[in-house]
């Protein structure tokens, strides 16, 4: 786990879209396995990418690409806690 999530995390960012939506749908497979609980830190970290100003475009898609495929992951059980 601890060289799975920096190397995903690295290909949100990447600046050729293919790489960064399968990044995302990666995330969002791995968040599911996980479980919600244990996916803290990971949108934590997803929703303070989409908020800095540092970034460019497609490293704040690749971020929001991410967010996505982890809430779609989860459905309603992301909204009802």
């Amino acid at each position: 786990m601890k060289i799975l999530i920096p190397a995903i995390k690295n290909s949100l960012f990447d600046s050729i879209p293919e790489i960064r939506a399968s990044a995302a749908k990666a995330l969002g497979k791995l968040s599911k396995g996980l479980g919600l609980s244990n996916s803290i830190e990971l949108l934590n970290w997803l929703k303070s990418n989409l908020n800095r100003k540092d970034l460019a475009a497609s490293e704040r898609s690749g971020a929001a690409q991410g967010l996505s495929e982890v809430v779609s992951a989860h459905g309603d059980n992301f909204f009802s806690n």
